[in-house]
């Protein structure tokens, strides 16, 4: 499988959710406030470029906060040692599997 199909398949994956969420309540509430929240999160990469063309600590400081505020309102937050083992990986006497962070680091040349 493909990276960029993975990351579509997420995406479709929680459009889906907040489509059954907006049928359930009878109404576009949901998805116009996710929606809101997306619009601000994206102007806040507009906003720190728009002045000088860079991005500077303060405002990625600016970035992260309006990412972290739309992922800890809308993504369940699970902690368990499963989550722990697929992020970081298990080794076993050298034999085991990298886990997620290594592959996300290797396809996108991340420094996670």
């Amino acid at each position: 499988m493909e990276t960029n199909k993975i990351l579509k398949q997420i995406h479709a994956a929680a459009v889906a959710k907040a489509a059954e969420k907006c049928r359930v309540e009878g109404s576009a509430k949901t998805a116009i406030e996710i929606g809101r929240e997306i619009v601000a999160y994206g102007q806040s990469w507009i906003d720190a470029f728009a002045d000088d063309g860079t991005i500077s600590g303060e405002e990625a400081t600016r970035i992260n906060a309006a990412f972290g505020g739309l992922v800890d309102k809308r993504v369940p937050n699970i902690s368990n040692s499963t989550v722990g083992i697929a992020w970081n990986g298990l080794s076993f006497l050298g034999i085991g599997w990298k886990g997620a962070k290594h592959y996300i680091n290797k396809w996108f040349g991340f420094a996670l």
